[in-house]
Protein backbone atom coordinates (compact mmCIF):
# COMPACT_ATOMS: atom_id res chain seq x y z
CA UNK A 1 0.00 0.00 0.00
CA UNK A 2 0.99 3.90 -0.86
CA UNK A 3 1.74 6.01 2.24
CA UNK A 4 -0.93 8.54 3.60
CA UNK A 5 -1.61 11.29 0.28
CA UNK A 6 -0.18 14.51 0.86
CA UNK A 7 -2.56 17.29 0.94
CA UNK A 8 -1.97 19.99 -1.16
CA UNK A 9 -4.41 22.50 -2.92
CA UNK A 10 -2.63 21.10 -6.24
CA UNK A 11 -3.12 17.30 -5.40
CA UNK A 12 -7.06 18.17 -3.94
CA UNK A 13 -7.68 20.08 -7.43
CA UNK A 14 -6.15 17.61 -9.69
CA UNK A 15 -8.26 15.08 -7.68
CA UNK A 16 -11.14 17.07 -7.95
CA UNK A 17 -10.46 16.85 -12.02
CA UNK A 18 -9.65 13.58 -11.90
CA UNK A 19 -13.56 12.69 -10.48
CA UNK A 20 -15.02 15.10 -13.01
CA UNK A 21 -13.29 13.81 -16.02
CA UNK A 22 -14.66 10.03 -14.53
CA UNK A 23 -18.12 11.48 -14.73
CA UNK A 24 -17.75 13.05 -17.90
CA UNK A 25 -18.60 16.09 -16.00
CA UNK A 26 -21.70 15.37 -15.05
CA UNK A 27 -21.22 13.94 -11.32
CA UNK A 28 -25.53 13.98 -10.32
CA UNK A 29 -25.83 11.39 -13.67
CA UNK A 30 -23.08 9.48 -12.77
CA UNK A 31 -24.02 8.40 -8.91
CA UNK A 32 -28.04 7.90 -10.26
CA UNK A 33 -26.65 5.71 -12.07
CA UNK A 34 -24.56 3.62 -10.01
CA UNK A 35 -27.37 4.11 -7.46
CA UNK A 36 -30.10 2.94 -10.79
CA UNK A 37 -27.57 -0.16 -11.30
CA UNK A 38 -27.15 -1.72 -7.90
CA UNK A 39 -29.26 -4.13 -6.04
CA UNK A 40 -28.49 -3.14 -2.77
CA UNK A 41 -26.85 -0.57 -0.49
CA UNK A 42 -24.21 -2.88 0.00
CA UNK A 43 -23.35 -3.03 -3.63
CA UNK A 44 -23.58 0.96 -3.88
CA UNK A 45 -20.77 1.19 -1.06
CA UNK A 46 -18.62 -1.54 -2.77
CA UNK A 47 -18.93 0.18 -6.97
CA UNK A 48 -18.02 3.83 -4.99
CA UNK A 49 -15.12 2.57 -3.40
CA UNK A 50 -13.64 0.44 -6.00
CA UNK A 51 -14.04 3.08 -8.14
CA UNK A 52 -10.26 4.72 -9.61
CA UNK A 53 -10.34 7.84 -7.94
CA UNK A 54 -6.44 8.49 -8.71
CA UNK A 55 -4.61 10.43 -11.06
CA UNK A 56 -1.12 8.47 -11.89
CA UNK A 57 0.60 11.19 -12.87
CA UNK A 58 0.15 13.10 -9.43
CA UNK A 59 1.18 10.09 -7.70
CA UNK A 60 5.04 11.46 -8.03
CA UNK A 61 4.01 15.25 -6.86
CA UNK A 62 3.18 17.43 -4.49
CA UNK A 63 2.33 20.48 -6.45
CA UNK A 64 3.83 21.44 -10.23
CA UNK A 65 7.32 21.94 -8.58
CA UNK A 66 8.10 19.55 -5.97
CA UNK A 67 8.21 15.79 -6.44
CA UNK A 68 7.02 13.18 -3.97
CA UNK A 69 8.58 10.18 -2.76
CA UNK A 70 8.07 7.63 -2.14
CA UNK A 71 5.04 7.92 -4.45
CA UNK A 72 1.59 9.07 -2.96
CA UNK A 73 -2.04 7.96 -4.12
CA UNK A 74 -4.21 11.37 -4.44
CA UNK A 75 -7.02 9.79 -2.04
CA UNK A 76 -6.29 7.13 0.44
CA UNK A 77 -8.99 5.23 1.52
CA UNK A 78 -10.61 6.78 4.30
CA UNK A 79 -10.56 9.92 2.86
CA UNK A 80 -12.74 8.45 0.09
CA UNK A 81 -14.89 6.95 2.55
CA UNK A 82 -15.24 10.66 3.48
CA UNK A 83 -16.33 12.07 0.21
CA UNK A 84 -18.73 9.37 -0.15
CA UNK A 85 -20.17 9.86 3.09
CA UNK A 86 -20.42 13.85 3.15
CA UNK A 87 -20.56 14.16 -0.48
CA UNK A 88 -22.24 11.35 -2.95
CA UNK A 89 -24.70 9.78 -0.59
CA UNK A 90 -26.46 12.89 0.66
CA UNK A 91 -26.13 13.97 -2.85
CA UNK A 92 -28.48 10.71 -4.32
CA UNK A 93 -30.84 11.97 -1.36
CA UNK A 94 -31.09 15.63 -2.29
CA UNK A 95 -34.72 15.85 -3.65
CA UNK A 96 -33.59 19.33 -5.31
CA UNK A 97 -31.15 17.61 -8.15
CA UNK A 98 -32.20 16.50 -11.52
CA UNK A 99 -33.43 12.88 -11.76
CA UNK A 100 -33.95 12.99 -7.83
CA UNK A 101 -35.94 9.34 -7.49
CA UNK A 102 -36.93 8.05 -4.27
CA UNK A 103 -35.48 4.62 -4.83
CA UNK A 104 -32.12 6.32 -5.13
CA UNK A 105 -32.78 8.43 -1.85
CA UNK A 106 -33.51 5.07 0.27
CA UNK A 107 -30.81 3.36 -1.10
CA UNK A 108 -28.25 5.95 -0.51
CA UNK A 109 -29.56 6.58 3.31
CA UNK A 110 -29.70 2.80 3.78
CA UNK A 111 -25.88 2.60 2.19
CA UNK A 112 -25.16 5.24 4.59
CA UNK A 113 -26.31 3.84 7.46
CA UNK A 114 -24.02 0.50 6.53
CA UNK A 115 -20.54 2.91 6.04
CA UNK A 116 -17.51 2.16 8.31
CA UNK A 117 -16.55 5.12 11.16
CA UNK A 118 -14.65 7.82 8.97
CA UNK A 119 -11.76 9.13 9.73
CA UNK A 120 -11.17 10.97 12.73
CA UNK A 121 -10.55 14.81 13.14
CA UNK A 122 -10.31 17.40 15.86
CA UNK A 123 -14.06 18.22 16.19
CA UNK A 124 -14.55 14.12 16.87
CA UNK A 125 -12.22 14.40 19.29
CA UNK A 126 -13.49 16.86 21.20
CA UNK A 127 -16.79 15.59 21.42
CA UNK A 128 -15.78 11.56 22.48
CA UNK A 129 -13.97 13.61 25.21
CA UNK A 130 -17.20 15.52 26.16
CA UNK A 131 -19.56 12.94 26.04
CA UNK A 132 -17.87 9.49 26.42
CA UNK A 133 -16.46 8.67 29.60
CA UNK A 134 -13.32 7.28 28.98
CA UNK A 135 -13.33 9.42 25.60
CA UNK A 136 -11.35 5.95 24.71
CA UNK A 137 -15.11 4.42 24.38
CA UNK A 138 -15.31 6.01 20.87
CA UNK A 139 -14.18 2.88 19.09
CA UNK A 140 -16.53 0.69 20.68
CA UNK A 141 -19.35 3.74 20.88
CA UNK A 142 -18.83 4.85 16.84
CA UNK A 143 -18.84 2.10 14.58
CA UNK A 144 -20.07 3.62 12.21
CA UNK A 145 -20.06 6.65 9.89
CA UNK A 146 -23.90 7.68 10.75
CA UNK A 147 -22.46 6.91 14.76
CA UNK A 148 -19.95 9.71 14.30
CA UNK A 149 -22.19 12.06 12.05
CA UNK A 150 -24.94 11.77 15.04
CA UNK A 151 -22.21 13.17 17.99
CA UNK A 152 -20.84 15.23 15.84
CA UNK A 153 -24.21 16.67 15.01
CA UNK A 154 -25.03 17.09 18.65
CA UNK A 155 -21.77 18.46 19.27
CA UNK A 156 -21.39 21.19 16.93
CA UNK A 157 -25.70 22.50 17.13
CA UNK A 158 -25.81 22.50 20.79
CA UNK A 159 -22.17 22.54 22.76
CA UNK A 160 -20.80 24.59 20.11
CA UNK A 161 -23.80 26.98 19.44
CA UNK A 162 -23.60 27.55 23.83
CA UNK A 163 -19.99 28.87 23.74
CA UNK A 164 -18.40 25.27 24.51
CA UNK A 165 -21.02 24.54 27.22
CA UNK A 166 -22.26 21.78 27.28
CA UNK A 167 -24.35 22.26 30.93
CA UNK A 168 -26.28 24.34 29.14
CA UNK A 169 -27.55 22.04 26.64
CA UNK A 170 -30.55 19.80 26.47
CA UNK A 171 -28.40 16.67 26.78
CA UNK A 172 -26.75 18.09 30.28
CA UNK A 173 -28.73 16.39 32.86
CA UNK A 174 -29.96 12.93 31.10
CA UNK A 175 -29.65 10.71 33.96
CA UNK A 176 -29.22 12.78 36.56
CA UNK A 177 -31.90 13.04 39.32
CA UNK A 178 -34.31 15.71 39.36
CA UNK A 179 -33.97 18.59 41.37
CA UNK A 180 -36.63 18.21 44.18
CA UNK A 181 -38.91 21.34 44.37
CA UNK A 182 -39.67 22.85 47.68
CA UNK A 183 -43.08 23.68 48.78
Amino acid sequence: PLPRPHTTPCRRQAAGVKWLRLTDFQPMKWLQNFATMAQSPKQLLVVLFEKDYDQPHWRGCLNFEIAVKPAAALLGRQRIADIIANVFLPALCASNVAGYTEEASSLAKAAFLMMPPMQGNRSLTEAAHRFLTPPSRAKEVLKRASHQQGLLDIYHNFCQNLGHDCSKGPFANIGQPSPSKEL
